[in-house]
């Protein structure tokens, strides 16, 4: 589904988004503890942090094209599994010959 017209452009556009902010919470992440550590602060939590959050909006990013994919798969195999299915024959409701009765009740 990945060269074909994709549905749900919200998600995909927030998918995009998410890993976007993902990086730049990466790279935010990186540079301003080296800045804060050059005045004698702590780097390391600092660091971490950011790789943690990073890392979380990335995977989420991903979760959102993994559910769509799902979606996608499910709706192509319930369009295979429709084409499959052949309608029960309808019972032909057998004629008497003429002259006979129906049996009494």
């Amino acid at each position: 589904m990945r060269n074909e017209e994709r549905r749900y452009p919200v998600l995909n556009t927030l998918s995009l988004v998410l890993k976007v902010l993902a990086v730049i919470v990466l790279a935010f992440g990186i540079i301003v503890p080296i800045a804060i550590a050059a005045s004698g602060g702590v780097i390391i939590s600092s660091v971490l942090v950011a790789l943690f959050n990073a890392i979380i909006l990335y995977a989420l990013a991903d979760l959102i094209l993994v559910v769509i994919d799902i979606e996608h798969n499910t709706f192509l195999t319930s369009q295979e599994l429709q084409s499959r299915v052949t309608p029960a024959p309808q019972a032909m409701p057998q004629e008497r010959p003429e002259g006979e009765k129906r049996p009494a009740a």
